[in-house]
Order: structure tokens, then sequence, then C-alpha cells
């Protein structure tokens, strides 16, 4: 079976998992902006992208050739006028019953859910080494790790950053390089390093903060539930399907419109956020908590996702 994966470039965080995937299938991967002319016709082509763009991106994306495309998508809103054109070239999967949910509220025809899968770490030498060089540096700290965009919650992670350093604590940002803060210290953007630097600088931190306000799915916080690291997050979806740690309840919601459809924000609840860091940390029974969502990432395996990406190639 030939298969092709199409993602838009190659500094973005889609490519940490569709390259790996894409060796477990030995597929070809195409960037969405940039598809080659080519006379290869496959049997599948996975379109992992939001909604949006791959509908205005469409002649770019049906330039490759396939019997069957399926688009694999985390972010969660459409325009109305874009929906015909989206059932009409394509099988719709998401990567959460939330997404699913809100694009089936507006007529997309949505085919199963497919999580996104866990990359597990490539190079143990480089994560050790760059785990003892972030405690050298920041010491002990709170990580977080997104772009600097509405749906992350950074407005609240600096004011959650300000409590935390009156009892002494740092926390840390791997985000984007326009990101400018008083309380909160940054790295820089992760699409321009790679995936076992990004686990070393979660993994050397004692509490990762899951502050967003919404997402399509939250790969951050499985990832920190795969190395061992308790997660205290914003209880919002999608990230709320999966994760295992501890929860802390929105302060209010927010509608907002953006790419031409409506969504819900989870505005996240930074004081009692930075109260439950402080009882994470301390909590007695933190090594159970951190044990169970360690075994339950792994259900996310790249094993267990190949498998399903595989079955949509069979499903009406």
């Amino acid at each position: 079976m030939r298969v092709a994966f199409v993602t838009p470039a190659l500094g973005h965080s889609w490519r940490s998992f569709v390259i790996p995937l894409s060796h477990f299938l030995d597929a070809d991967v195409y960037d969405l902006f940039r598809v080659p002319s080519t006379s290869v016709e496959y049997d599948v082509a996975y379109y992992v992208v939001d909604a949006v763009t791959l509908v205005r991106n469409l002649d770019n994306a049906l330039s490759v050739k396939a019997k069957r495309r399926i688009a694999w998508i985390d972010v969660e809103g459409l325009p109305l006028e874009d929906v015909t054109e989206l059932n009409r070239h394509f099988k719709v999967y998401t990567a959460s019953h939330y997404a699913r949910s809100l694009l089936e509220k507006v007529g997309v025809n949505v085919k199963g859910v497919i999580p996104r899968p866990l990359v597990p770490i490539q190079n143990k030498q480089v994560y050790r080494e760059w785990k003892r060089r972030f405690r050298e540096k920041y010491g002990v700290y709170v990580s977080f790790v997104g772009m600097n965009n509405i749906r992350k919650g950074l407005r609240e992670l600096e004011e959650i950053a300000r409590i935390l350093e009156e009892y002494g604590l740092n926390t840390v940002a791997w985000t984007s390089m326009d990101y400018q803060s008083k309380h909160v210290k940054t790295v820089g953007w992760f699409g321009l390093s790679s995936k076992d630097t990004v686990y070393a600088f979660m993994s050397a931190s004692v509490c990762y903060c899951g502050v967003n306000r919404v997402e399509g799915f939250g790969m951050p916080l499985l990832e920190a539930m795969y190395l061992k690291v308790p997660v205290v997050y914003n209880n919002a979806p999608a990230h709320n399907e999966f994760t295992i740690g501890y929860p802390v309840e929105p302060e209010r919601t927010e509608k907002v419109r953006a790419m031409g459809y409506e969504y819900t924000l989870y505005i996240p609840d930074s004081e009692r956020m930075a109260e439950r860091i402080l009882e994470c940390i301390g909590d007695e029974d933190k090594d159970l908590v951190v044990d169970t969502a360690f075994r339950h990432s792994l259900v996310f395996n790249m094993g267990n996702v190949t498998l399903k990406l595989i079955a949509t190639c069979t499903e009406d």
C-alpha cells in the first residue's frame, strides 16, 4: 500500500509525529504549501492539518493523487461555507471527541476519532544531557510548552508565575520567540528543536502546567504524562478527555471568533492553578498519580495509532 502524509511546513509541531508515522508506514511526506508535481498515485493520503487551512489550500491538497483522502483534524472549527468542500473531497477523522462534536455541529461528516500518537524518546543520551542542562540553568521550575496564541493561556500563566515566585518556584515556557514576560522565563519555540530536547525540558521540571484555554487535542499534556511529570491542568476540552493529573475547573468561559468560526475559550483560574501546583508538589500520593498517568499515556503509542490509521483504508 502506497501512503502519503500532507501537512504544513517543516517547523510546525504536527511534523514531530508525522515523520515517525511515515517511517512506520513507509510513507512519503509533502508540505501542503509546496506540493511538488508528481505522477505517483497513492492508495491513501492523510492530511494532518486544521480544516480551515486544508480547504483554503484545496488545489495543493488535491494535487497529491490518491484513491482515498483522509483529513485527520485536531483544530476544532470550520466556517459553514467551507463544509461542502471538506465533505466532498475527504473522509474526515478528528483527534478528539470535542473536535468531532464541533465539526458535526456545522455539518461535517466525521467518520471517527483517532488520537494523536505519542512519540517516544529517540536519543536517550541527548535527552539526559539536556535534562541536566535545564536543571542547572533554571533550578526548581514549573514547565509549559506551546505557541503564543489565544488558545494557550499565556496570560494566565503570567499570573501563575507571579504567585509561584513568592514560593521560590520558577516558571519556564518553551514558546514563541515573540513572547515577552515579566515573570515567565522563556526558552524559545519548540518547533526549532528536537523532540528529545523538548522532552528533557519538560522532564527536568517539578510539574507541568497545562494552562491551555482550549485544544483540539493537547499533545504536551500527554507527553508530560509519558515523562512521569505531574500535570496540573485547566479542565477544558479536549485535553480533559485523556489527561490524568490534578485538574482545576475553569474560572469562566468566553466566546471568540477567529478564522471565520466561533468557539469557546475556557479561561483558567490562575490563583487556584497556582495553589494546585503547590499542592501537587507536596502530595504524598503524587507517585501513584504519576504512575497511573504514565501507564495511560502508553495507550497512545505509535503502534496503536498506526493500526487505527490503517483501519481507515477499509472503512466505508
